[in-house]
């Protein structure tokens, strides 16, 4: 598939700042590229392009319909208090979208990102131009480059117009509006969302919002979303591999998840959606490995022959091109609201250790979050928690109310704790500064019964 006809411009915004010298690496990066996506099969000859979004687009009845379900369906998700409020994090996600955009001939803001508060690991474009993030794999991201691996992917859904395509492939069957609906629920399920809301939703409509989150689409346009997406995050200066990283930890995830829950509930439970797909990610994993072997070698072929033809090691423009950020400390300094809210869904629904999993990861790059301690030892001072878990949780929630005294429920549990323990004199002075913090607690009945029990 020609790449650049997709882009529906000769040159990318990115050639525009660089100059003539970054114009240079730019070309000769996205030949390395292609050539390297050739070179296994990657580019796919079996999909007919379709017309990208851009100044002759125009949008088929189809489209429309999936645009006003997804109007629909995001609404109600508004409405329901789901979106996350965080305009940092939300700026800084929009920046990196944007910049994506600007690679593929897009205005900035023509997606715009959502941050869904839903523990489940999941990233979702709609019709009408929403990207929605879960904090569920927001938490699980350790750095842009990882971040930006997935913001390619659903912008090429969008970008190439994959829904369309599926409309094409699956025939818009009837039998699956039924399914749609139980679906939905399945999807709503963590977030206290019921389904009634999006009743009105049209048959097609509801399908094209369900589907593609539970089960993808059709193989060919998840594989050519994948490599759209790996171009995108190379071409913008990204360590290659932390694409596979990323594949890698949403695997290690999926394990220790299914782990945990056949050790507490005796049976085996996933997440719903695609990506947390076991099969999927492992092929997916290694699609991403083999674009990046690719990469190298056509890399390595291309200073072979600068050498050979009388070049230097310093005139190696493509392999010099090929990026090596990574951006942990920037995304980890801006994901703080989002871990602690999918920590908090997670514990809710008993999933205990993914929920410190990810928290834990949180407070090497943000020790100042009172927020993030409290929780911490909160989740590890629960119900079946041992001796060794029970002494870290001190010391967890000792730390959050030494950052923020103010913070009334780490008193409160750090008292329960010491309680626990047998530590009655901490207990109590523990309780006591809550009931200072927080005169109006519904439970001050309690903690007082608590308190005169000890003394």
């Amino acid at each position: 598939m020609d790449y650049e006809a997709m882009r529906g411009a000769p040159s990318s915004g990115i050639e525009r700042r660089d100059g003539e010298a970054g114009r240079r690496s730019r070309r000769s990066l996205r030949g390395i590229v292609l050539f390297g996506m050739a070179a296994i099969g990657c580019v796919s000859g079996d999909l007919e392009p379709t017309p990208i979004r851009g100044a002759d687009f125009e949008t088929t009845s189809e489209e429309h319909e999936r645009q006003r379900a997804a109007e629909k369906y995001h609404a109600a998700i508004v409405e329901a208090g789901l979106v996350l409020e965080d305009p940092e994090l939300e700026s800084y996600l929009q920046a990196r979208l944007d910049e994506l955009l600007v690679e593929v001939g897009m205005d900035r803001g023509a997606v715009r990102v959502a941050i869904i508060k839903n523990p489940y690991m999941n990233a979702a474009m709609l019709a009408n131009g929403i990207m929605h993030l879960h904090t569920g794999i927001l938490a699980r991201i350790e750095n842009e480059a990882q971040l930006v691996t997935l913001l390619g992917h659903e912008l090429a859904h969008y970008h190439l117009r994959h829904g369309l395509k599926e409309i094409v492939y699956r025939g818009r069957e009837k039998s699956k509006v039924l399914w749609s609906r139980i679906a939905l629920s399945v999807l709503l399920l963590p977030t206290g969302l019921s389904a009634l809301p999006f009743a009105g939703i049209e048959r097609d409509g509801l399908e094209a919002i369900v589907a593609p989150q539970m089960a993808g689409y059709s193989r060919d346009l998840e594989t050519e979303a994948d490599r759209f997406g790996f171009r995108l995050m190379t071409e913008s200066g990204y360590d290659p591999g932390e694409s596979s990283r990323f594949f890698d930890l949403l695997i290690q995830d999926d394990e220790a998840l299914r782990a945990e829950i056949n050790l507490e509930y005796g049976h085996t439970r996933k997440d719903p959606y695609y990506y947390a797909s076991h099969p999927d990610l492992v092929d997916r994993l290694a699609l991403y490995d083999g674009l990046r072997r690719a990469l190298r070698e056509s890399c390595d072929a291309e200073a072979h022959d600068a050498v050979r033809d009388g070049g230097t090691r310093s005139g190696r423009a493509g392999c010099g091109s090929v990026g090596s950020k990574v951006g942990e400390e920037r995304y980890m300094a801006r994901i703080g609201n989002a871990v602690i809210s999918s920590a908090q869904d997670s514990l809710r629904m008993g999933r205990r250790l993914g929920a410190i999993r990810v928290l834990e990861r949180l407070v090497r790059f943000q020790p100042a979050s009172a927020e993030a301690w409290a929780l911490l030892g909160e989740i590890r001072s629960g119900r079946g928690s041992r001796k060794e878990d029970l002494s870290r949780a001190v010391s967890e929630l000792e730390e959050a109310v030494r950052l923020d005294p103010g913070l009334a429920k780490a008193h409160r549990e750090l008292g329960l704790l010491y309680r626990s323990l047998g530590r009655n004199a901490e207990a109590n002075a523990s309780f006591a500064r809550y009931l200072d913090v927080l005169p109006d607690a519904a439970d001050r009945l309690i903690v007082e019964q608590l308190l005169r029990e000890s003394r």
